[in-house]
């Protein structure tokens, strides 16, 4: 009554292929309109379900059976309810309900043949061979079945005697044999089973007694494997045995890989149809969807099939992009489809593998065949190993059962008797690691054996005196939970570590604060904890103290108790530890043994550098130690000072220093600073800042009490006493400057009472020597520019009004260049070398010497006898530039004015003078090579004019000449090789300003002019081209003027090759350059000549022409006739003529035909 008033308003709604049947969760069925009709015309308790008619084969697979599942939610439903035909219970017995399968396809097909397959089918194989040759009546065939016979010809004669007319051709009877072979081939299998050699044998059959080519057989075979594969699929549950069915069925068809293959991909497109064409999204997006689910398992054992063909890779993945392509998913997609089916049927093989380990019937062998049947891969199945050992561990420890507070005694659970022995096999039957099964172990059982540890460290910390106790219970628990000794260690050493850093972490929290007692109190039972840990660790026997130290209380280590906890604040709960401990110690100035070893050991837990100790000593300690140094100083320096005073002080202080733990360095440190505080008192109290012998003699007893040598202190002595020291070296130079000797002793006492050293007293005296000094040159400076500059120059230089000064003359300057008033300057410049040399300004004594000196001896005569005498090294520590006296051009001008006075000097001073000019330049702060340079310049300029006087009456300079510059040399202080130098560089600088003037009008030049020159230059050794950068192109126009002016007088003839030479070679030519010259010189000469042969013809002039004539033939003798002169044959007839004509009877004949010879070859005639 439900079905019939509500279903058509409520539950279904029409597609093309059927209305829909909405149940709970938006779970659908399809049912055929005619099953719908028949149903509502029916009562509803009266009708059963008729499987084995199918009318429509529009409905496809879907048609055939009738799904059942169960939802989410638990509810049974129906997936699909497809029938043709459902009949009243008084007309059809009723079935069970049957869930499809493959087979349904063997049915589909039989029931599906046409009737000529039906009737051929029916027909023995003899007969059809039979007829195949010709054409039989159909009646016969039709008779055949009346009148059946166990003859077959006897067979056909009863049909033919029954039959109609008509006949039934033979292409025909052929094409419906094929036509049987398919529904007789679904008979067998169906009838036979999908296995087995019989079934094999019979597929062999149909082929031969239907007559079906192999390829028609196999797309036959292949059709079949596609049907049953699609009818498999619409049962959705997927089953392990699907799998092998299907192989089954494909090697009893004997289908090939590549029929397999095609067999998916159409299997693919009709599954698509069928579940997915008129499917909503969002139900096929749930995967319990029955439509969902038939199409992961169609790719569930497409994937299963490719993989089992043992094909290539590039063949399982181009017919899974065959599969994926009609579904419109991605190979990942699938990948992830296929794993969610075959995992969960893995999972229950696990299962069974836990709950049978113990009877030895499973093995890694069996779950390695099964993930190969699953297309398990290696890391999926590792991971489900590692999950299944993980959950056997759970249930042997008992962690795995729910309890209502989700809480159990950790204290109580642990493996029962046996349990580690089934673990390993488990262990070893999945194939898992020992590090990956210690792992899961030791997750489970590190909480468990945790809670035991904690509660036994407690009980240890309270009473150290239970140490081994603790420790046996602690290995005890280690037993039960079977963990190694390497786990037991890290998680004891963990809990170490947790409950001392606990309690740090708690001062830390004080510290913050500056709640020093706190603090205090708290580090104190961190310490003790530390210590009750480490024994009970140490009584285990596996580590003794020190490795326990490094392991779990190492600062450095981020694992440690400590080593969280920054650095800043472990400094400062040190520094508020060491105060504490000062200020409850005796007097506030004594720490304890107690107190200092607690110290000790506290720097070592918190990593305090020891340069940090160091510094909280000093701000803590420091203090107290320097205030009583400082008034202990104070003591010493006042009026009740003795010797029995110092030593008390010392013994007092010592003490201090050494209970207290004061470093050495700092010590020393405060030692430096009250002593320098000393000595600014002793400063401050001396009158003048020169203690007398009773401060002298308390700073030496401040020295004792600090334990000082005076060889530390003198830079001190040298900051406080120097400045005196310097003032009194000022007031003994006097207004002179120079220091007498008689007061060289005293000041050298004066420095040492004053503690000062060598050095720096010769520093102090330098300094001021320089203050000394420094008026001396700017003095000079100013004479020498009143004396070189005029009034206008001197004013611009010092930007004032110098007005008409005159000189301490009275008279204005005077003299060329001022050297007249040289006389005063010079002075000053001795008074200068004096003042250096009479204080003895860088004279230092090396060494010792030997020197031969003669005296006269008793008898009075006179002796040489061997005497040693200091050796001294002088240097020049203090000059005009160093103290800013001149700048670098005056002083450059003061010594050029010095040399060029003791070069123009004549009286008796001049060796004075030049002795002194090296050490003038030193004072002023030149080194030797500057020196010389300055000298040289000058040197160039006296060289330069000498040279140039002499050249101009003497071609070179003589020994006189040589001995003039050698006294130069002398007066200007000059090397060997520098004067050598200045006189090449004066010659060359001569002959290139001759040679400029000799080039500037070339053309006109003479050739012996351009010799004398070449001579000259080759006299001295100077090379035209290097020395005096004479051009290539000038040095052939000098070879071309000197040879033109040779041929010309005669001097050069074809036979001075010889003098051709020696020119070359002087002007550094080569022989091809020359040759070229000569040549080039030749054929112009011969050229003008001719012109001047014809312009004497034009003229009626042929006696001048002769004289050309024989011009002509002198130039060409030069080349041996050789020239290229272009002559007409008329002048060469007259030329010829008139050389016929001369006169040569006073000539030489051979000299006459050998002229002849030539002029012919140059006018192209031959004798």
């Amino acid at each position: 009554i439900y079905l019939k008033q509500h279903i058509v308003h409520h539950l279904f709604y029409r597609t093309p292929y059927g209305i829909t049947h909405k149940f709970c969760n938006n779970k659908t069925m399809r049912v055929a309109p005619e099953a719908l009709l028949l149903l509502l015309s029916t009562s509803s308790n009266a009708y059963v379900i008729n499987r084995s008619v199918v009318s429509d084969s529009r409905w496809g697979s879907s048609l055939s059976s009738s799904q059942v599942r169960t939802n989410r939610h638990g509810s049974r439903m129906h997936s699909a309810l497809l029938a043709t035909t459902v009949a009243p219970a008084s007309r059809t017995t009723p079935q069970m309900l049957v869930l499809p399968g493959g087979s349904d396809a063997f049915k589909n097909i039989i029931e599906n043949s046409n009737q000529d397959a039906k009737i051929v089918r029916k027909v023995p194989a003899p007969l059809r061979k039979v007829v195949s040759v010709a054409a039989v009546p159909a009646a016969a065939v039709g008779g055949f079945l009346l009148t059946p016979s166990r003859r077959a010809i006897a067979g056909v004669v009863g049909g033919a005697l029954s039959g109609v007319i008509g006949s039934i051709g033979k292409d025909r009877l052929d094409s419906a044999a094929v036509s049987a072979a398919l529904p007789a081939l679904a008979q067998v299998l169906l009838d036979n089973g999908i296995e087995g050699q019989a079934t094999m044998d019979s597929v062999q059959k149909i082929q031969t007694n239907f007559g079906v080519s192999d390829e028609e057989f196999e797309t036959m075979c292949t059709e079949v494997y596609r049907q049953y594969l699609v009818c498999m699929c619409n049962d959705p549950t997927t089953k392990t045995g699907d799998i092998t069915e299907l192989n089954k069925l494909a090697s009893t068809l004997r289908l090939s890989n590549l029929s397999v293959g095609e067999a998916h991909a159409e299997a693919a497109r009709d599954i698509f149809r069928l579940k997915a064409t008129w499917t909503p999204e969002d139900e096929l997006a749930d995967p319990e969807h029955p439509d969902r689910m038939s199409i992961d398992k169609f790719l569930f054992l497409t994937e299963r099939a490719l993989r089992g063909s043992g094909e290539t890779e590039e063949a399982f993945t181009y017919e899974m992009s065959r599969v994926s392509k009609a579904f419109g998913l991605s190979t990942k997609e699938i990948q992830n489809r296929c794993s969610a089916i075959s995992k969960p049927f893995y999972l229950r093989a696990l299962s069974s593998t836990r709950s049978k380990i113990d009877t030895g019937e499973i093995s890694s062998d069996m779950l390695q065949r099964a993930r190969n049947q699953l297309g398990i891969n290696d890391w999926a199945a590792r991971d489900m190993h590692i999950s299944t050992y993980s959950n056997e561990v759970r249930s042997l420890l008992g962690t795995d059962k729910e309890n209502e507070d989700d809480s159990f005694d950790a204290a109580s659970l642990a493996f029962p008797e046996g349990a580690l022995d089934r673990l390993q096999k488990l262990k070893d039957v999945l194939g898992l690691s020992d590090e990956d099964a210690n792992y899961e172990i030791e997750t489970e059982t590190t909480p468990l054996f945790q809670a035991t540890a904690s509660s036994a460290f407690a009980r240890a910390i309270e009473d150290s005196s239970q140490s081994s106790a603790v420790w046996e219970e602690i290995s005890a628990r280690q037993a039960q939970l079977g963990l190694s000794d390497e786990v037991t260690s890290s998680l004891v050493g963990n809990i170490a570590v947790q409950v001392v850093g606990e309690i740090f972490e708690e001062a830390v929290g004080f510290a913050k604060v500056n709640n020093a007692p706190k603090t205090m109190e708290v580090l104190d039972r961190a310490l003790a904890t530390k210590e009750s840990v480490v024994d009970m660790l140490a009584s285990s026997g596996n580590d003794d103290e020190a490795a326990i130290n490094e392991k779990y209380f190492d600062a450095n280590s981020q694992r440690s108790a400590v080593g969280f906890i920054p650095y800043p604040d472990r400094l400062r709960m040190y520094q508020i530890y060491y105060s504490s401990s000062l200020k409850k110690s005796k007097g506030g100035k004594e720490l304890s043994a107690e107190q200092e070893e607690n110290l000790s050991k506290f720097q070592v837990i918190l990593g305090i550098e020891e340069s940090t100790v160091l510094e909280t000593i000093k701000n803590t300690c420091g203090p107290i130690v320097k205030n009583n140094m400082v008034m202990a100083c104070k003591d010493i320096l006042g009026p009740e000072y003795d010797d029995d005073l110092v030593v008390s002080l010392k013994k007092e202080n010592e003490k201090l220093i050494s209970n207290l733990r004061v470093p050495d360095s700092l010590v020393e440190s405060y030692t430096r600073t009250c002593y320098s505080d000393s000595l600014g008192m002793v400063q401050n109290m001396a009158p003048g800042g020169i203690p007398g012998k009773e401060y002298v003699d308390k700073l030496a007893a401040i020295r004792d009490f600090l334990n000082m040598e005076i060889e530390e202190v003198h830079e001190g002595h040298l900051s406080a006493f120097g400045p005196a020291y310097k003032k009194s070296v000022v007031e003994a130079m006097g207004a002179t400057g120079i220091i007498r000797p008689e007061f060289r002793e005293p000041l050298s006492k004066l420095r040492m009472g004053l503690g000062v050293t060598e050095e720096a007293a010769e520093s102090l005296f330098h300094e001021a020597v320089s203050e000394k000094m420094k008026p001396i040159v700017q003095k000079l400076v100013n004479e020498m520019e009143r004396t070189l500059l005029t009034t206008q120059q001197l004013s611009q230089k010092r930007g004032m009004d110098m007005g008409e000064d005159m000189f301490q003359s009275g008279k204005p300057a005077s003299g060329k260049l001022g050297i007249g008033a040289a006389g005063n300057l010079i002075g000053d410049c001795m008074n200068l070398v004096d003042f250096y040399q009479e204080n003895d300004i860088g004279k230092k004594q090396v060494g010792m010497k030997s020197v031969e000196k003669k005296v006269k001896g008793e008898d009075g005569e006179e002796i040489t006898e061997t005497v040693e005498e200091p050796e001294y090294e002088q240097t020049f520590p203090v000059t005009a530039l160093e103290i800013g006296g001149c700048d670098d051009e005056s002083a450059e001008q003061l010594f050029r004015q010095f040399l060029v006075t003791c070069f123009t000097e004549q009286g008796p001073n001049v060796q004075r003078y030049e002795a002194a000019a090296p050490t003038f330049g030193s004072i002023l702060g030149f080194d030797a090579e500057r020196q010389e340079e300055i000298s040289s310049t000058i040197g160039t300029m006296i060289y330069e004019n000498y040279v140039n006087n002499v050249m101009r009456t003497k071609p070179s300079l003589d020994q006189q000449d040589m001995m003039f510059l050698a006294n130069i040399q002398t007066k200007l202080n000059l090397s060997s090789e520098k004067s050598q130098e200045l006189l090449v560089e004066a010659q060359k600088k001569n002959l290139r300003n001759e040679a400029t003037n000799l080039f500037a009008d070339l053309q006109s030049a003479s050739g012996a002019s351009l010799k004398a020159f070449r001579e000259r230059c080759n006299s001295m050794g100077i090379d035209l081209q290097e020395d005096l950068n004479v051009s290539g192109d000038r040095l052939k126009a000098m070879l071309t003027i000197e040879m033109l002016e040779g041929i010309n007088n005669g001097s050069i003839t074809p036979e001075s090759g010889d003098l051709l030479t020696e020119i070359q070679d002087s002007l550094g030519l080569t022989s091809e350059e020359c040759e070229d010259a000569l040549q080039t010189l030749i054929t112009n000469l011969a050229d003008g000549t001719l012109k001047n042969i014809g312009n004497e013809f034009r003229r009626g002039r042929d006696e001048r022409a002769a004289d050309e004539i024989k011009n002509l033939i002198k130039y060409a003798s030069f080349l041996g006739g050789d020239l290229d002169l272009d002559v007409s044959d008329d002048m060469g007839q007259r030329i010829r003529g008139v050389y016929d004509s001369m006169d040569f009877t006073e000539d030489d004949k051979e000299k006459v035909e050998e002229d002849k010879e030539i002029l012919l070859g140059l006018l192209g005639m031959y004798v």
